[in-house]
């Protein structure tokens, strides 16, 4: 479908499209021709590789892409260029397994940035000041250590813990929330016992002068 603003006036106007609806007006004796490229691949399972080979962009979501609200789903890009950007509608409707934040400059003058996966856990990169590549890492203590140590008795617990996004309204001082529970096991039952509620606690942190 070249141009969809008509579906989207008529059948679809209850809903929102996942594409902006485009139109165009012909002149009278003007026209205007639309063509499109294949490319055939092997089989069903050589789909990916196909487009990969022809510098396509795939993408590729686990388990799928449209999943309820409680279903935790991988959203996986592969293309020959890197990702300039994302843009997401509705903006809180998509969050990212990884995260960055941003280049600091310590007070010895090297620039740094944090990361975190979503399952591999975080850390702080020493970037390079001419080409801000990772160099190597460094070791900053983010969360005081006593908030690691597990409180409840049950075989398996972890501890959670998520730092405010936020500016705090209090100079130096940031906000740490803090609780006990199993890994997670991707929305599957789990069998035997389970633990007991943990306490969810709010934590107030000072934080070093930049």
């Amino acid at each position: 479908m070249a141009h969809s603003a008509a579906f989207a006036e008529n059948e679809w106007k209850n809903a929102a499209p996942w594409n902006a609806p485009s139109r165009t007006v012909l002149a009278p004796g003007e026209s205007r021709t639309y063509g499109l490229k294949f490319l055939m691949a092997p089989a069903i399972r050589e789909i990916e590789s196909t487009l990969g080979a022809a510098r396509r962009l795939v993408a590729v979501g686990i388990p799928g892409y449209a999943l309820p609200q409680d279903i935790e789903g991988n959203l996986f890009l592969r293309y020959a260029a890197r990702a300039q950007s994302f843009a997401i509608e509705p903006t809180a409707a998509l969050s990212f397994g990884i995260s960055f934040g941003p280049v600091t400059k310590e007070a010895d003058g090297s620039l740094t940035q944090s990361y975190r996966h979503i399952e591999f856990g975080g850390g702080t990169w020493l970037l390079d000041p001419n080409t801000l590549r990772a160099i190597g890492k460094v070791q900053k203590q983010n969360t005081p250590p006593e908030l690691g140590k597990i409180e409840g008795k049950f075989e398996g617990l972890k501890v959670k813990t998520v730092g405010d996004p936020g500016v705090s309204a209090k100079p130096g001082q940031r906000y740490i929330l803090r609780w006990e529970t199993l890994d997670a096991n991707r929305d599957q039952p789990r069998k035997g016992a389970l633990p007991e509620p943990s306490m969810l606690r709010l934590y107030a942190v000072k934080t070093e002068p930049k």
